[in-house]
């Protein structure tokens, strides 16, 4: 089932899709608990989407927007052949990786214009995801279990505004803060190992370990967007979603689920993030980004990103903005 949320005619309701959201009827009620699908159609023409679940308090509690980082592989095919002839470690088994929290103000919905602020100009990194939808409620979740807890999916664009995530061991701004790790010497990019955090957490650690960049609700609290569908309740295959990305009708990014990394796979994410917080029912799980064809260029003004999810082949979820000057 195909759900939505809409403002229509100064109401804000669900919405159910009707031949792929050509017709929406009306539901009442909250489809995380009790609800009822009405014989209400709505002009299309008067519908506004809005993020896709109701982030007012339920039962006292406030619904969430979670992210993964470093969850998929990273290596190129061909580089990742080479580091098995030469015995090299593959860093895609590394289990580390960051979970982190974005406000759902960040998060535009589908079709509605992002406007880029002057000093976000060049700035600007896409991350199309596959985005999880918590259906019940669980805190340490066993991972034989984790799966129970997801009622289906979504997806969105986790967009990160680096000048406030590349830093220098010395505090200073972005831009010279990433010239100054370039400058070091190897490139993120040179030794085939698309992964562009790490250099910078190898450059920035105190004598004890922790890493003195920690800037992540800057860096993700301004751009983000959302799917205007949820796909709930259906046999969904998670763990083989085909999923690509496109910019201005280019393609950037092609991708399944099936390439996140081995020990974190969606089970083991689950039941790790329910161990740091409790999911509620509308929880979003943002699953990180494919970076293996990295680096990309800056989003800029005028750029359509378009996101699609498949699951055998079929289309089942996408989401499209553009980014406009203020």
């Amino acid at each position: 089932m195909k759900i939505g949320r809409v403002e229509y005619r100064d109401e804000t309701f669900y919405v159910q899709a009707i031949e792929d959201g050509a017709r929406m009827l009306r539901i009442d009620g909250d489809i995380f608990g009790d609800y009822k699908v009405t014989d209400q159609e709505l002009n299309c023409e008067e519908v506004r989407f809005l993020i896709p679940v109701d982030y007012s308090h339920r039962k006292q509690k406030l619904v969430q927007v979670y992210c993964f980082g470093n969850s998929f592989t990273l290596l190129r095919p061909e580089v990742a052949e080479r580091y098995i002839r030469e015995g090299k470690r593959d860093q895609s088994v590394n289990i580390w990786q960051r979970i982190f929290a974005r406000p759902h103000t960040s998060l535009t919905p589908d079709g509605q214009s992002i406007p880029i602020l002057p000093e976000d100009d060049n700035d600007l990194l896409h991350e199309p995801e596959v985005v999880l939808v918590v259906g019940k409620e669980g805190r340490d979740i066993p991972q034989g279990r984790a799966m129970e807890y997801i009622c289906g999916i979504t997806c969105g664009n986790d967009i990160t505004t680096k000048r406030f995530f590349y830093w220098s061991s010395k505090g200073s701004g972005s831009a010279e803060g990433l010239a100054e790790i370039e400058a070091s010497g190897e490139t993120y990019y040179e030794s085939g190992i698309i992964d562009p955090w790490k250099k910078i957490y190898d450059k920035t650690t105190h004598p004890d370990g922790m890493p003195t960049i920690v800037p992540w609700l800057g860096a993700k609290s301004l751009y983000g967007s959302i799917a205007p569908w949820m796909v709930l309740g259906e046999d969904i295959n998670y763990e083989n979603l085909d999923f690509d990305f496109k910019v201005n009708g280019e393609v950037r990014i092609k991708s399944n689920t099936h390439r996140l990394k081995p020990k974190t796979n969606l089970p083991e994410m689950i039941s790790g993030l329910s161990h740091i917080v409790t999911l509620i029912p509308g929880d979003l799980i943002f699953l990180g980004t494919d970076f293996s064809t990295a680096p990309w260029p800056p989003i800029q003004v005028g750029d359509v990103l378009e996101t699609c999810v498949y699951d055998r082949q079929k289309l089942l979820v996408k989401n499209c903005n553009q980014f406009v000057n203020p």
